[in-house]
């Protein structure tokens, strides 16, 4: 795997040799607009929105539409005329089936899957790309880049069929949980079965009440429990998806997430101290449970919000399909079962639904929040697949001229039709990335689908490794790049440029490591200076790598330009390496 990232020193006097790049901050918001039956708006213009950033108004000063035609028709705002339009060529759709194997049932998986397969068969598009991951424990890629026809998308579905999935991981705990729960003999405690009264009768149900509020004083800390490992288990399916979203961001054309999973809990536990506070509401004087309080601490709104940022500012989508529970998610003791009315018939039903609606609602955030749909259950799932491909055919991108954003904020965005009943939807948060991020995105982008350009013309190579001794190589890479694409500032006795590379790998298994940063100083003698312009510069850098194929991504960024390019590379490590061809010119 790549070397360590450049040293912090290193970093500090870079930044101190050169100034920083003016970037000009050109947002855009992608708007799909339809109608109260869910039909695409189609003819609209510019003069047809309005765009708030953060609540206050925004010129639009660029627009296009795409109404399911080859070609993207652009004009500027105001009275159109052919003059203002410019046929732009129709964008890549790029789709990945990303499968949640952590958080689903194998019944629902394959539910699920049945009816993409069916899917891709009938609506398969000449612009569409699709490329299968999943998550377990780690990302996946399933995929070697994005298939062209659906058929090479079916091995990889079949593939993840064939893996066990860990979706019900919590169930046996929380029923466990749920079963002690509906044992809670508070019927006797609260009076609710008492027919006598007496001194008897009175110490029986006090002794009763001890019992009660002891075993529910026993339940609590279990609840906490169960809810801090889901919080645990949720947050690293989430940084997964942000990982992969990452890599997605950097991809040219349409990106949409179809996110296949039975949901994750946005409050974890929230179900369960609602049920325990239920149950025990008719003995609230001897023992209270707050759900409000405990659940606090488990909240995992704000983690959610960060992700839908994320994706967002990469330009991604989610498609979310859900498919509920088979199983019964509860069981209760005699009492409860037999209907002794008021709050002692029904709470565990309650439970039930209420660990199904914090499943869903994860859902419904991750498509709402990012202009996707939503499907709960497998029957909704063909509505939106197939909304998913029409929102690529029938879409607005509202542009304009936005303030650079401050660190760790974000642009807050509303968008408003000009007739009341169409409804729009949209990318609604989203930040900024820098001249860096940007190049960490095509970086990622380049293991999933090769580049499409090369403005500064790099070349990749790896030269012959080295075996060590705990059976891993490494791999001396050699980029190269004509120094006549660079910019190289004059100085005292030198001209400088300022370089970095970023380097990425996959292996076959689909695992994907950090990716790593490195310096490249380049110096040119003053008197050499026109001499080194038909030249070209290298970079190397030293990958300790494991043996066996995988796939290597590497940019190049010029600084002082704010101008990248990226390359990949398939190696076999150990066995062969297979290098790009030499750009032209270089």
């Amino acid at each position: 795997m790549p070397a360590p990232a450049v040293a912090q020193e290193e970093e500090i006097t870079w930044k101190t040799i050169f100034s920083g790049t003016t970037d000009v901050n050109v947002v855009n918001v992608d708007v799909v607009v339809t109608d109260k039956q869910g039909k695409p708006v189609r003819g609209l213009s510019a003069d047809d929105f309005r765009l708030f950033e953060n609540g206050e108004p925004v010129e639009i000063s660029n627009f296009y539409a795409a109404a399911g035609d080859p070609t993207l028709s652009v004009t500027l705002p105001g009275e159109p005329s052919a003059e203002d339009e410019v046929p732009i060529p129709q964008r890549l759709h790029h789709m990945i089936l990303f499968v949640d194997q952590a958080n689903i049932a194998e019944t629902n998986r394959a539910r699920i899957l049945a009816r993409l397969r069916a899917f891709l068969l009938e609506s398969w598009r000449q612009d569409l790309r699709v490329m299968v991951a999943s998550n377990g424990r780690t990302l996946a890629v399933h995929s070697d880049g994005f298939a062209t026809a659906p058929h090479d998308v079916f091995a990889a579905l079949e593939s993840i069929q064939r893996t066990t999935s860990v979706g019900q991981r919590f169930d046996v705990e929380r029923r466990q949980i749920l079963g002690d729960i509906g044992d809670l003999n508070v019927e006797a405690c609260s009076g609710f079965f008492a027919t006598t009264q007496g001194s008897t009768q009175q110490r029986f149900q006090s002794e009763i009440c001890l019992e009660v509020t002891a075993a529910a004083r026993s339940v609590l800390p279990r609840i906490r429990g169960l809810a801090e490992q889901q919080m645990v288990h949720t947050r690293q399916t989430l940084g997964v998806v942000q990982e992969f979203v990452a890599m997605a961001s950097g991809l040219s054309g349409r990106k949409s997430v179809v996110y296949i999973s039975d949901g994750l809990p946005v409050r974890p536990g929230r179900a369960l101290f609602d049920g325990l506070a239920r149950r025990l509401d008719p003995i609230a004087a001897q023992i209270e449970v707050r759900p409000d309080l405990e659940t606090q601490r488990y909240d995992l709104s704000l983690d959610f919000e960060d992700l839908v940022t994320r994706a967002n500012t990469g330009g991604v989508a989610f498609y979310t399909l859900y498919s509920p529970h088979s199983a019964a998610l509860v069981r209760g003791s005699a009492a409860t079962t037999a209907g002794a009315g008021g709050n002692f018939g029904n709470w565990n039903s309650d439970v039930a639904a209420g660990i199904e609606r914090t499943a869903q609602e994860s859902l419904i955030i991750m498509a709402e929040e990012t202009g996707g749909r939503y499907a709960l259950g497998a029957d909704n799932a063909d509505a939106v697949l197939s909304g998913l491909i029409e929102d690529g055919d029938n879409y607005y991108s509202l542009g304009y001229i936005g303030e650079p954003l401050a660190e760790d904020t974000a642009r807050d965005i509303r968008v408003e039709g000009r007739e009341g009943s169409w409804l729009l939807r949209f990318r609604r948060r989203f930040g900024d990335l820098t001249v860096v991020q940007r190049t960490e995105e095509r970086t990622r982008a380049a293991l999933l689908a090769d580049p499409e350009s090369n403005p500064l013309e790099i070349s990749v190579a790896a030269l012959a490794p080295s075996p060590g001794e705990d059976g891993s190589f490494l791999v001396p890479l050699r980029i190269g790049v004509p120094l006549e694409r660079l910019v190289l500032l004059p100085g005292a006795a030198q001209h400088q440029a300022q370089v970095s590379v970023f380097v990425m790998v996959r292996d076959e298994q689909g695992r994907v490591s950090d990716i790593t940063r490195h310096l490249c100083p380049i110096r040119i003698a003053n008197d050499e200076i026109l001499a080194a312009r038909g030249r070209s510069a290298a970079c190397g850098v030293n990958l300790q790598m494991r043996p066996g194929p995988q796939r290597l991504a590497v940019s190049l960024l010029d600084e002082v330009a704010a101008q990248d390019s990226t390359q990949a590379l398939d190696l076999d490590v150990g066995g062969g390496t297979v290098t790009r061809p030499e750009p032209a010119g270089s």
